[in-house]
C-alpha cells in the first residue's frame, strides 16, 4: 500500500509542478489541474508535514517566508492602480504552491528513505510524458517561439529532457552503484539534437554546458557548491550581462560563440533592445513587483515586448527585491542541506540554467522545483561522497 501511496504522490507532483497540459489551456483547465494536484499532494502528506517541518525547519521557514512574500506581492498589486491587465491572482498563488509541493515531497522521500523508488516512479512517469512531448514537438513544429505540445512549449520540453537525464544518472548509481558516464554524455547529445531541431538555442546551450563540464574536474569550480555559490553566480552573471552586455558582446570570443556557433546576431535576437527598454520600468515596483505570474503581461502591456529575456530580472519584475531575496535564500538553503562533496549531474543542470538565465527566463518557480531534488541523496553524499562523474 505504501508503494501505491508514493506512486500517487509522484503522479501528483509531476502534474502540479513539472508539466503543463496545454491541450486543456483554452479554458484554463490546465491551471486547475496544477492547483488541485498541489492541494491534493499536500493533503495526502497530511500529518507528515509537521515532521517534515521539524526535520528541515530552517529550510521550511524560508519557504514559508518566500510564499508569504509572493502572496503579499499578489495582494498588493491587486489593490493598487496599474495600467496592466493582470493575470488571475490564483496564478500567482500557484507559483509558490508548486515550490512548496515539490519541496515537501522530496523531504518526505528523504526522511523515509524512499529515494530509489521515488526516482523510479518519477523517471518512468515523466519519461512517458516526455516521450509524447518530444514526438508532439517534432510532428507539429512550425518554427515559432511559442510552439507548444502536450506538456508545454519547446523550452519546457528541452529543459525537462535535460532534467530527466540529470536525475537518471544518480538513480542508476543508487540502484547499481555504477556510473556509466558515457551514457550520460550520449543522452546529452541526443537532447541537444532535439533542441536543435526545434530551434531552442538555450536548450542547446544548457546541454552543451553540461557536456563540457562533465569532463572538467570538480575542484576547478568547487566554490560554486558552497551554499551561496549559485545565488552569487546568478547575481553576477545576470546583472553584469544586463548592464554591461554591449562591452561583453564586443569581445572576440563572445562574437564567435554567438554568431558562428549559435548562429545568432549580436542583438541576440533583439534581446539587447529589450534590456534597454526594461530600464524604464525597473524602478516602478522595486520591493514587491507586479506579482508572480505577471512578469510577461507586464513587459507586454507596458513595453509591447515578449518578456525580460533575463532570468533574474524576470523574477524581479514579478516579486520585487524582497521576493528575489527569499528566492535566492531558499536556493542557498537547499544547497547548504545538500552537503555535496563531488560532482552531481543535477547540479550541472542547474548551473547550465543559471548560465542560460543571462539571456532567457530560466529562473522561474520551476527552477526552485528542479533545485529541490538536490536534497535527494543527501545521506549517500554525506556518508562518503558519490562519484557521479
Amino acid at each position: 500500500m505504501k508503494n501505491e501511496y508514493l506512486f500517487l504522490l509522484t503522479l501528483l507532483v509531476i502534474h502540479s509542478s513539472f508539466i503543463d497540459l496545454r491541450p486543456l489551456a483554452s479554458n484554463n483547465a490546465n491551471l486547475y489541474v496544477q492547483m488541485l494536484s498541489c492541494i491534493f499532494l499536500l493533503l495526502l502528506l497530511g500529518g507528515n508535514l509537521i515532521k517534515l517541518f521539524k526535520r528541515y525547519k530552517a529550510l521550511n521557514i524560508i519557504a514559508i517566508l518566500l510564499s508569504l512574500s509572493y502572496a503579499y506581492s499578489t495582494y498588493r498589486i491587486w489593490n493598487i492602480h496599474t495600467n496592466v491587465s493582470l493575470m488571475s491572482p490564483y496564478t500567482s498563488i500557484l507559483q509558490f504552491l508548486k515550490i512548496i509541493s515539490v519541496l515537501a515531497l522530496v523531504e518526505y522521500v528523504e526522511i523515509y528513505h524512499k529515494r530509489v523508488l521515488f526516482l523510479k516512479y518519477f523517471l518512468v512517469l515523466l519519461g512517458v510524458y516526455l516521450g509524447l512531448g518530444n514526438i508532439d514537438v517534432f510532428s507539429n513544429y512550425r518554427g515559432g517561439d511559442m510552439d507548444v505540445c502536450i506538456i508545454g512549449d519547446k523550452f519546457v520540453v528541452s529543459y525537462l529532457n535535460l532534467f530527466w537525464i540529470s536525475l537518471y544518472i544518480p538513480y542508476m548509481f543508487f540502484k547499481t552503484k555504477v556510473i556509466k558516464i558515457n551514457k550520460f554524455r550520449i543522452l546529452l547529445v541526443l537532447s541537444c539534437f532535439i533542441s536543435y531541431v526545434v530551434s531552442c538555442s538555450t536548450g542547446i546551450v544548457v546541454g552543451a554546458f553540461m557536456l563540457v563540464f562533465s569532463y572538467i574536474p570538480v575542484h576547478y569550480y568547487h566554490i560554486l557548491y558552497k551554499p551561496l555559490g549559485l545565488s552569487i553566480l546568478i547575481l553576477i552573471l545576470d546583472l553584469s550581462f544586463f548592464f554591461l552586455h554591449s562591452y561583453i558582446l564586443d569581445l572576440g570570443i563572445v562574437k564567435y560563440i554567438v554568431v558562428d556557433v549559435l548562429g545568432e546576431d549580436l542583438t541576440l535576437t533583439t534581446r539587447t533592445n529589450i534590456w534597454a527598454a526594461l530600464l524604464s520600468i525597473l524602478s516602478d515596483e522595486p520591493l514587491w513587483g507586479y506579482g508572480p505570474g505577471n512578469e510577461t503581461v507586464v513587459v507586454g502591456g507596458l513595453l509591447n515586448l515578449t518578456n525580460a529575456q533575463n532570468g533574474l530580472l524576470h523574477t524581479y519584475l514579478g516579486v520585487g527585491a524582497v521576493g528575489v531575496f527569499f528566492f535566492l535564500l531558499l536556493l542557498s538553503g537547499i544547497v547548504r542541506k545538500m552537503k555535496l562533496r563531488n560532482q552531481n549531474t543535477l547540479f550541472l543542470f542547474l548551473l547550465g540554467l543559471v548560465v542560460a538565465s543571462i539571456v532567457e527566463v530560466s529562473l522561474s518557480s520551476l527552477f526552485l522545483c528542479y533545485s529541490s531534488f538536490l536534497l535527494i541523496a543527501n545521506t549517500e553524499l554525506r556518508d562518503g561522497g558519490c562519484p557521479f562523474i
